[in-house]
């Protein structure tokens, strides 16, 4: 798994900044979408390796597209700010997702329902990632 997310690092960083940005619309719905493949195919070790490989290549895929699209957006001067308000949220996310992970497990018995909660929020966070515009917001004046 660490070498295929060694490779998908160096495609993603090595893909130019206009592009970058644009990655999200195919990115973003490849994780649900192998999420679902998962918990819809039977359990065996060819399944688990498929699922392992996609996941490794698709997990930290989205840094450098997040960090680029900031920094395309809103320029470097706020990116270390503005960036951590974006990981602090993703942290909150995790922290919120396991926590009811285990609620949800504790209810039912089973962890399907939080893959299934999991795949609603990847597509739900495909989705708003398309009204997104690559345009800088900010305009600075030299001084």
């Amino acid at each position: 798994n660490a070498i295929i997310i060694f490779i998908s690092r160096i495609k993603f960083f090595q893909t130019p900044k206009r592009v970058r940005a644009r990655n999200f619309y195919w990115l973003q719905p490849l994780r649900p979408d192998r999420w679902a493949w998962f918990i819809l195919t039977p359990i065996t070790a060819d399944s688990v390796l498929i699922f392992s490989f996609s996941m490794g290549f698709l997990w930290l895929a989205t840094v450098p597209l997040t960090s680029g699209l900031v920094a395309h957006i809103y320029g470097v001067r706020y990116m270390a700010t503005l960036y951590g308000i974006v990981f602090f949220s993703h942290q909150l996310g995790s922290f919120v997702g396991v926590y009811l992970g285990g609620v949800l497990y504790d209810m039912y018995g089973s962890y399907t329902a939080v893959w299934w909660i999991g795949i609603a929020v990847g597509v739900f966070s495909s989705l708003i990632h398309l009204p997104v515009k690559e345009e800088p917001r900010l305009k600075f004046q030299a001084n």
